[in-house]
């Protein structure tokens, strides 16, 4: 539904703007984008065409703004943003947050060739691992022990090269969620060798995402948009989409 008073809130909010069409606009942050939850360059993937479509219900253009996740928390607290994605209560960005609106699941993968036994988190210290960035935040206390006590932990940024260190032998373990993972297998088959088979190891549960927005009644509005996604069956459609 379109929000009144578009001339009210334009005056009360510098960070919204007016597109075209004169639908307002939300400035929306996201980190580092990994596909196929975000695909930058074709404004698509399952994470951002649920956004767009629950903004768009909301009556408002959403407008994407890149920023490493590190910086999400200032650019929302500064006003610089809307609101930011792909975060919850543990990622320390203070603001309202709305429902989950997306879900990972990460595992613990390695080479089948390698037969190596993982069967808790705590078995990770023997390795040498290759997480995703901010890890430690979202799996949990034992995994954030390991972490900080394994010298042979890192963490990437750019999630294709946790792939690439894994089918070149350089790494023994690579942290990541299942769907990004082989998404880079499936569209980057000239950077390594994914016909290598890879055991997956289920040591985490899934963890539900949310949208952290400054304005109380925006996050309001994203929960009853976001329901009527989820009711209609278009959330549903977007996902199977990717998967």
């Amino acid at each position: 539904m379109r929000l009144p008073c578009l001339l009210a809130a334009l005056l009360a909010c510098p960070a919204v703007a007016v597109a075209d069409d004169d639908l307002p606009v939300l400035s929306v942050a996201f980190g580092l984008a990994v596909p196929p939850y975000v695909i930058k360059e074709k404004k698509a993937g399952m994470e951002y065409e649920v956004l767009d479509k629950a903004f768009l219900t909301m009556g408002y253009h959403m407008r994407p703004v890149y920023l490493p996740q590190s910086q999400l928390p200032e650019a929302l607290a500064n006003g610089q943003v809307d609101a930011v994605t792909l975060v919850n209560e543990h990622a320390g960005v203070r603001g309202h947050y709305s429902a989950p609106y997306i879900r990972y699941h990460d595992f613990a993968i390695t080479l089948s060739s390698r037969k190596l036994v993982i069967n808790r988190i705590e078995d990770l210290s023997r390795y040498s691992i290759a997480a995703f960035a901010k890890a430690p935040l979202y799996l949990g206390d034992t995994f954030r022990q390991v972490a900080s006590t394994n010298p042979r932990y890192a963490e990437y940024d750019q999630q294709l090269k946790q792939n690439w260190l894994l089918y070149h032998g350089k790494v023994d373990v690579v942290v990541a969620d299942v769907n990004i993972f082989r998404y880079y297998n499936q569209h980057t088959p000239l950077q390594f060798d994914s016909r290598q088979p890879v055991t997956y190891h289920q040591l985490f549960d899934p963890v539900d995402y949310k949208v952290a927005f400054r304005d109380v009644a925006h996050r309001d509005q994203f929960n009853t948009a976001l329901a009527q996604l989820k009711s209609s069956g278009e959330y549903a459609r977007i996902l199977s989409n990717y998967q």
